[in-house]
């Protein structure tokens, strides 16, 4: 049997230099996702989330070969359970995707970054409400001053926030089936973009039939792009596998708001995305209920390593 290395040995130092490349590559490319699809803006959004799925299946397919994973993939088909969890999880992952695309190419990038700063704060609840997970207090605080900001949000613009409301929730719902889902990361994303695959070949196929242009682009460069789709699929959920089994989970909980909050940066700075007085209140409640939390967690750490030392 093989054991993890002793702590500050050269060895942990180094699993630790790469578990933190690997998390930061991940969060980047997650939050740079922004500048992605905007240079894709001429391409309906359904458009690019059927060529992100064919193209991430000849990638990841390529991906299990390598890794000789086509014997899980065939004992997660023929296990009802899982095979049933990943279509839920495949339509969950597909409409997410669908909406974050539609959000950035509709310039509304801050309505999507403040959908994913609420996330990993669903997922406590999602874990109280489901997996008998008990809240601490400091959590409940968090989680009572996000709810403020979405209210506030809501107040402001006159109406729900329905985007980044159902961004945050897709996506834990999904956290919520796939950590129930006995299945690797690889296999379970293949299973799921073959899913997602078979209505966007439905679509080419009608696009086809129909005389219209399966890649209305504007340029090489953009072509490029969609191909490239494939890639940034798989890639940064290999990368958070590699950062997650070699970093604390208080390490990965604070590391996650890196994608948000480049997408926040991205969308006023970049995109000039309007941020009025009514919007800097929601964003300060929810910043204020990432650092409660992330501080909750860091502390909660602390503790188990000094009970486990005792």
């Amino acid at each position: 049997m093989s054991h993890p290395p002793l702590p500050d040995t050269p060895e942990a130092q180094r699993e630790a230099r790469l578990g933190l490349f690997a998390a930061l590559t991940a969060y980047l490319t997650w939050g740079l996702l922004v500048i992605y699809f905007k240079a894709l803006e001429p391409v309906p959004p359904f458009l690019i989330l059927a060529h992100r799925a064919v193209w991430s299946v000849l990638v990841l397919g390529g991906l299990i070969t390598l890794l000789q994973g086509w014997g899980r993939v065939k004992v997660a088909l023929q296990t009802a359970k899982i095979r049933w969890s990943l279509c839920a999880t495949a339509a969950l992952i597909g409409v997410n995707w669908f909406v974050f695309i539609w959000a950035v190419v509709s310039d509304r990038v801050l309505s999507a970054s403040l959908g994913y700063y609420i996330n990993p704060l669903v997922n406590v609840l999602f874990g109280v409400l489901f997996l008998q997970e008990r809240l601490r207090r400091w959590q409940m605080v968090a989680i009572a001053i996000a709810a403020l900001g979405v209210i506030n949000q809501g107040v402001s613009i006159g109406a729900f926030p329905g985007v980044s409301v159902f961004l945050a929730v897709t996506f834990a719902v999904y956290g919520l089936i796939r950590k129930t889902a006995h299945v690797d990361a690889v296999t379970g994303l293949f299973i799921e973009v073959v899913i997602i695959s078979v209505p966007a070949l439905m679509y080419f196929a009608w696009l086809w039939q129909m005389g219209m242009d399966l890649a209305p682009v504007t340029g090489p460069v953009q072509m490029g792009l969609l191909l490239a789709s494939g890639v940034i699929t798989p890639l940064p959920l290999v990368m958070f596998t590699i950062g997650a089994k070699r970093l604390s989970l208080t390490t990965i909980g604070i590391i996650q708001y890196l994608a948000p909050t480049l997408q926040f940066a991205t969308g006023v700075y970049v995109y000039g995305e309007a941020f009025e007085t009514e919007q800097l209140v929601t964003f300060a409640l929810i910043w204020l209920a990432v650092v409660i939390f992330s501080w909750d967690a860091y502390r909660a750490q602390r503790r188990r390593r000094a009970s486990q030392a005792v």
